[in-house]
């Protein structure tokens, strides 16, 4: 969630049912969805109602079977992909948009993200505690810091935290653990590159 907002941090209107298929919703808008929340005078299974001054198992948020998306826009398309299971859904809607290949093993496993500030002796003495107390570790994530400006980024190394990044990496990766480098499409006017790409870039600053 993006802090202090009920708003995911990367929403993909994309759900998926227990009863074996999945809904996508194709806008770019911001999506309110009521999951099991809301209940509808036409529902198949609505709640019994229930007296709140007498009956003890009264609930200001009854059972709903409903499942309800709203969108601030027209001409919204809804696609709903068909089981029979749920990972089918899931299947189908992989194929839909392209379907994709499998990420590596270690892309897989066992994380650990450190903080924004972290040096890398911070980031190795994080790895090591793992190994010491028995945890596995593939790989650590590096918050936006490690670059030397970020939000906008300059997709380029602190030499104060992370003096010889390239040793660095190396030494990781002789432990097994691979660095997932945090990043986003917002590039600092201060990134060496950033006059080559200047004519490319869009019109709003973030």
């Amino acid at each position: 969630m993006a802090e202090g907002t009920i708003r995911t941090h990367a929403p993909t209107p994309f759900y998926v049912s227990s009863d074996g298929y999945g809904v996508f919703v194709n806008s770019a808008r911001y999506l309110n969805v009521y999951a099991g929340t809301t209940v509808r005078k036409d529902s198949k299974e609505s709640p019994v109602e229930k007296d709140r001054n007498t009956d003890k198992t009264w609930s200001s948020r009854p059972y709903s079977d409903a499942v309800e998306i709203l969108v601030p826009a027209a001409g919204v398309e809804f696609y709903v992909f068909a089981g029979p299971t749920t990972l089918d859904a899931i299947r189908r809607f992989n194929l839909f948009n392209g379907g994709g290949v499998l990420p590596p093993r270690w892309g897989l496993g066992f994380t650990q993200r450190v903080k924004s500030m972290y040096t890398s002796e911070e980031v190795e003495a994080e790895a090591k505690a793992f190994e010491e107390k028995g945890y596995p570790l593939d790989f650590i994530g590096l918050e936006p810091g490690w670059q030397s400006r970020s939000y906008p980024g300059s997709f380029e190394w602190d030499k104060e935290r992370y003096p010889q990044p390239g040793t660095f990496v190396k030494r990781m990766l002789d432990q097994g653990i691979r660095l997932n480098l945090w990043i986003n499409p917002y590039v600092s006017k201060q990134a060496s590159f950033y006059k080559q790409i200047a004519a490319y870039t869009g019109s709003h600053t973030v």
